[in-house]
């Protein structure tokens, strides 16, 4: 939050005006019941639900300027937390991501989006 607070004004003045954050599905609270394990992860999963309440705010607070912010689930990802058997590549997760940020900025703002464009319920 206090990285985009502190560059909104370049944001405003960039081509595209969009920022988009990284989070997880295991951040949206419609999903609790299908997503339990791992640990139950309480931290992450409040910190991950927090950033989701924070952007969904700032999504609406600077729609107005023109301004686009997204919510991305990257999906499950062969990293040193996914582990080797996620379902994704870092590559592929990238590419689904940057495939969606090619979509009309003001169409995605405020949305929760998985890698591949699909809505995740927040």
């Amino acid at each position: 939050m206090r990285v985009a607070e502190a560059l909104i004004e370049n944001v405003a003045a960039s081509k595209r005006k969009q920022i988009a954050a990284i989070s997880t599905g295991m951040g949206s609270l419609q999903t609790l019941g299908t997503t339990i394990g791992f640990g139950s992860a309480y931290q992450y999963r409040s910190s991950k639900a927090a950033l989701n309440m924070a952007m969904s705010i700032l999504a609406k607070e600077v729609e107005p300027q023109g301004i686009s912010v997204l919510i991305f689930s990257p999906g499950w990802v062969q990293t040193d937390m996914g582990g080797p058997n996620a379902a994704l590549t870092p590559e592929q997760s990238i590419a689904g991501m940057r495939k969606v940020l090619e979509g009309n900025p003001m169409e995605l703002t405020g949305k929760f989006l998985s890698y591949d464009g699909s809505t995740w319920p927040w």
